[in-house]
């Protein structure tokens, strides 16, 4: 595996579009966007403007603010269900038009960053199993943390089920963080068996699965988006 190089996170690369999001989530009018951009530095019109960008600072400053508003322990899980490969721009595009899900991880490997530049994704081959590391490369809160490994792994099964047509079953899910108070929660939206305080947070994917074929594959499409992700990164 190629290794992704890593953005200075002092640049505002993030787009914008995931912080609407989470701003319909949350239920906001355009009236009080202000309180989800408390201390961003950022303004209204930054936030709706569909061209602008985010750095790290006032990305993870913008999820702070959404928890305390939102007081709901089970936040990231809301938010990863909008989190579709459809609203991942270019990087989104290329997992749907991949030939399996190997290729489509291999994608997000790759070009995670151009979608928020301080998550990194690892995969390992561990025999029967494919291993997917997901790694966040600054300090969080505990709270954050646990929001964005929740909204990640809603993430990664979304795509799963677009390239499988099913949710996936057989998917291990490895959380670091202890057992929050909302566990019994996780059934609802986890097709398959998790685990508490592992070592890592991770994924533990059959091989068999990687390899199932995507029915909406498409080369050329896939060529195009490729294109597009190399050059943003």
């Amino acid at each position: 595996m190629i290794q992704p190089p890593y953005p200075d996170r002092s640049i505002a690369t993030n787009p914008s579009s995931y912080s609407r999001l989470i701003a319909r989530e949350l239920g906001l009018p355009s009236t009080q966007l202000g309180r989800l951009l408390h201390q961003t530095g950022l303004s209204t019109e930054q936030l709706l403007d569909e061209n602008s960008l985010l750095n790290t600072d006032q990305q993870v400053q913008l999820l702070n603010n959404a928890l305390l508003i939102s007081e709901d322990p089970a936040f990231g899980f809301r938010l990863g269900r909008r989190l579709t490969p459809a609203t991942h721009g270019a990087m989104g595009f290329l997992t749907l038009s991949s030939a399996n899900l190997l290729e489509a991880l291999q994608a997000i490997h790759l070009y995670a960053p151009t979608r928020m530049n301080f998550v990194r994704i690892e995969l390992l081959d561990n025999g029967q199993w494919l291993e997917c590391y997901g790694n966040f490369d600054v300090p969080l809160s505990d709270a954050v943390k646990r929001c964005l490994s929740e909204a990640f792994i809603m993430m990664f099964f979304e795509t799963a089920r677009s390239i499988l047509g099913r949710p996936a079953h057989e998917v291990e899910t490895y959380f670091s963080h202890a057992a929050p108070p909302h566990a019994d929660s996780y059934a609802e939206y986890l097709p398959g068996p998790y685990t508490f305080s592992a070592p890592r947070f991770m994924v533990r994917i059959p091989k068999a699965l990687c390899a199932y074929q995507n029915s909406s594959a498409d080369h050329e499409s896939y060529q195009l988006a490729l294109h597009q992700c190399e050059k943003m990164l």
